[in-house]
C-alpha cells in the first residue's frame, strides 16, 4: 500500500467498478434484485394536475441492493464529510460523502495529506448520507436505517458502525429500537482516519423499495402493541416549527379542521414510538410535506393522505411511500403562481422551502373527494 497520509491517486466512480476489478464471492452479497412497480396516479382536483405523476408513472425503477466487505478499507472524516478508500488507494466516490457532483471536486482531493491512521480490528460498517440529509428524519430512516436490512441479510459480522455524529432523539430511539449498543458506534470527528480488516458497504437504497419499506416498519412497529386511539382518528400535522414550509394561514385552517373533528400534531415532540402509534390510529391525514410523512410506515392500508404544496414546488417521494404501503394518496396545491415547466425534467433550484397558503374552500372539495 502507498504511504497512508498521502491523497488518493485516482477514484472508481461507482462502488460496482471496485467490485469488478477486485471480486470475491466471499466478499460479495447480492441482497435484493433490481425490480419496476406499476404505480398508481395520485388523486387531486383537475385544477391541481400537473406532469410530474404522469412523467414518473406508471413504471418506477428500484435498482439491485448488495453489501460488499471490502478487505482493508479506509474512512477519512472532517466531522462531516466522509472519504472511503480503497487498499488500492482509489476514492470510492459514489459512497464517500461529500456533497460533491463529480469525484474529482471530493473534499478529500482538496486536502494536502491524510490524518495519522488507526486500525480497528474487525469489521466495520459504514452507514451514512449526504451531509445535510444525515439529521433529516426521511433521509435518516432510509438512507441510514434501512441499510441495517442489507446488513443483516449479508451475514457478515459487524463489529462496529461509522456514521455522523447525531443531533436529535429519533437517531438515539431508532437505533435503540435496532439493538445497536453505543460501544459499537464511532462517529465522525475530524481528524479521522481508520482502517479496519474489512470495511463493510451497503449500496444505497432507491425510490423508497419496497425491502426497505417491509424492514422499518417491522423494526419499529413490532416494538410496541399499538392500539387504535381514536383521538387520532383524523389528524392534521403542522410544521409550525419548522424552518419552512408551513401554512401561512395555519390559524385559519386549524380552526376550519378541528370544527371537523381533526386533531392537531406536532410531530417534533413526540418520541418516535408515538409518532407511530399516531399514524397507526388515523385513518385520514393531512400535512403539508415534510420528512414527518416518513411515518405513513406505521399507517394501515387505506388510510388517506391528503399532502399540501407550495404550487411552485411538488415532490413525489410520498406519493411514491404511498402506493408502496397501499395508503391512498392525494394532493392540494396551495395558492399562488404556479411554474409553468415541469416540475419533474427542470426541478427547481429554489422553492423547497416556500411557505404555503391554503385555500380552505378547496381543501374542504379535496376532503370530500377522498370521502371524508
Amino acid at each position: 500500500m502507498k504511504n497512508n497520509h498521502t491523497i488518493p491517486d485516482g477514484f472508481y466512480e461507482y462502488t460496482w467498478q471496485w467490485v469488478n476489478e477486485n471480486f470475491d464471492p466471499e466478499h460479495y452479497k447480492d441482497i435484493h434484485p433490481r425490480h419496476d412497480t406499476t404505480f398508481r396516479l395520485p388523486k387531486c382536483l383537475k385544477e391541481d394536475e400537473i406532469e410530474l405523476f404522469e412523467h414518473l408513472s406508471p413504471h418506477v425503477t428500484s435498482y439491485g441492493a448488495f453489501v460488499t466487505a471490502m478487505p482493508g478499507g479506509r474512512l477519512v472524516g472532517d466531522g462531516a464529510q466522509f472519504a472511503v478508500i480503497s487498499q488500492d488507494h482509489k476514492l470510492i466516490h459514489d459512497v464517500s460523502r461529500s456533497g460533491a457532483s463529480e469525484p474529482g471536486m471530493h473534499w478529500i482531493f482538496q486536502q494536502e495529506q491524510l490524518p495519522k491512521m488507526n486500525s480497528i480490528k474487525g469489521n466495520a460498517a459504514f452507514l451514512d448520507t449526504i451531509p445535510s440529509w444525515h439529521n433529516n428524519y426521511y433521509h435518516w430512516m432510509f438512507d441510514v436505517m434501512a441499510k441495517f436490512d442489507l446488513l443483516k441479510r449479508s451475514c457478515f459480522n459487524i463489529d462496529y458502525y461509522i456514521m455522523n455524529p447525531r443531533k436529535h432523539p429519533f437517531q438515539y430511539e431508532t437505533l435503540q429500537l435496532l439493538g445497536i449498543p453505543e460501544e459499537k458506534i464511532i462517529e465522525n470527528y475530524h481528524g479521522l482516519h481508520l482502517q479496519a480488516d474489512q470495511l463493510v458497504l451497503a449500496s444505497q437504497p432507491t425510490m423508497v423499495p419496497e425491502w426497505a419499506c417491509h424492514f422499518l416498519t417491522k423494526a419499529i412497529k413490532d416494538q410496541c402493541r399499538m392500539k387504535q386511539n381514536p383521538r387520532y382518528k383524523y389528524v392534521y400535522i403542522s410544521r409550525k416549527n419548522a424552518a419552512g414550509r408551513k401554512v401561512i394561514n395555519e390559524t385559519e385552517l386549524i380552526e376550519a379542521l378541528e370544527k371537523m373533528g381533526f386533531t392537531v400534531i406536532e410531530l417534533e415532540k413526540l418520541a418516535v414510538l408515538e409518532q407511530a402509534s399516531v399514524f397507526a390510529s388515523a385513518e385520514l391525514i393531512i400535512s403539508p410535506h415534510g420528512a414527518g410523512l416518513s411515518n405513513l410506515l406505521f399507517a394501515n392500508k387505506g388510510t388517506k393522505l391528503i399532502e399540501l404544496f407550495s404550487p411552485a414546488y411538488v415532490h413525489p417521494i410520498y406519493w411514491l411511500l404511498s402506493n408502496r404501503l397501499n395508503v391512498d394518496y392525494h394532493y392540494c396545491l396551495g395558492e399562488g403562481e404556479r411554474l409553468e415547466k415541469d416540475l419533474y425534467k427542470e426541478w427547481p433550484s429554489s422553492g423547497g422551502d416556500d411557505d404555503i397558503t391554503i385555500n380552505i374552500n378547496k381543501l374542504k372539495k379535496v376532503l370530500r373527494r377522498a370521502g371524508y
